[in-house]
């Protein structure tokens, strides 16, 4: 039988064969192959086949292992991230699925186009239960889904009271209302302060409601009146509803004092006559009467 040759059009290789098959030694993934095939015999060679690209592709990547989900306090975003598969899969991306148990497809997908091993996922709620898997990509296509780790935020309840709260006056109408952060788990969305005439907070009596996203607020009391107590308390407020009031604090501004006029001191003079001696208030002794000393 005549020979035939295997050309790739490169130095590298120059097979013959007696029959219609031959594996081609050391190709590389993700390269250009071309090969064309030319009969041979004594008489001498045939015209080369037409050529034929080939292009090997890398097998689809390992299940991907080391999946860790971060759960915070407040949903809305996950962290998700995992261990880097192997070098030889040639993974070129990775895909984060996350589906619910209400309908089990997937509602947020995250594709990275590199090698980066954490993502973030969005738009998550309260009271469902999420399931995120993640897979590695490469050439030759999704590498086989790794095992899925679950995560839910139980809704929230009302916040406990604020603790540490101070009230201090400043200038007339304003006070600097301070206190102590609750824990992340109360997930509180802002705090509200109050101020009022009487410690009970009785319909009327309060005179200024002021919202804060912070720990501190500077509270404006319109037509204050110094000299008259103002009671302060402070709510924390999530998306259940608002918490309970903590302790009132008592704070007032400085009654004006209306200046005093100053006494004026009379003088006195000691004054004798004959055996006796007196004191007289004025400048001088009564008639009569001579100043002692």
């Amino acid at each position: 039988m005549a020979s035939k040759d295997v050309s790739t059009f490169s130095s590298r290789w120059w097979l013959s064969a007696y029959d219609t098959a031959i594996t081609v030694p050391d190709v590389k993934y993700l390269e250009n192959y071309y090969v064309r095939v030319t009969a041979k015999s004594g008489a001498g060679a045939a015209a080369a086949s037409p050529s034929s690209e080939l292009r090997w592709l890398p097998p689809v990547p390992s299940r991907v292992e080391g999946v860790r989900v971060a759960q915070q306090y407040r949903p809305g975003v996950v962290d998700v991230s995992w261990s880097k598969v192997e070098a030889v899969s040639a993974v070129t991306g990775y895909e984060v699925h996350v589906f619910s148990s209400d309908t089990w497809a997937t509602e947020h997908k995250v594709t990275t186009t590199d090698l980066s091993t954490r993502v973030q996922i969005p738009n998550l709620v309260y009271d469902k239960t999420y399931w995120v898997h993640v897979k590695a990509v490469n050439a030759g296509g999704v590498g086989a889904t790794g095992s899925a780790l679950g995560v839910r935020w139980a809704a929230p309840v009302v916040p406990a009271a604020p603790i540490g709260v101070t009230a201090t006056a400043g200038a007339v109408g304003q006070l600097s209302v301070t206190w102590s952060p609750l824990a992340e788990w109360h997930l509180v969305d802002n705090y509200e302060i109050e101020v009022a005439t009487s410690a009970d907070f009785s319909a009327g009596s309060v005179v200024s409601v002021t919202g804060s996203t912070g720990t501190s607020a500077v509270v404006v009391v319109p037509n204050a009146i110094r000299g008259k107590p103002y009671f302060v308390r402070v709510s924390a407020v999530n998306l259940a509803g608002k918490g309970s009031w903590s302790t009132t604090r008592q704070v007032s501004w400085a009654a004006t004092v209306a200046p005093t006029t100053p006494s004026v001191k009379k003088s006195s003079l000691t004054c004798r006559r004959g055996k006796k001696t007196r004191v007289f208030v004025g400048a001088s002794c009564p008639a009569r009467w001579s100043k002692v000393g």
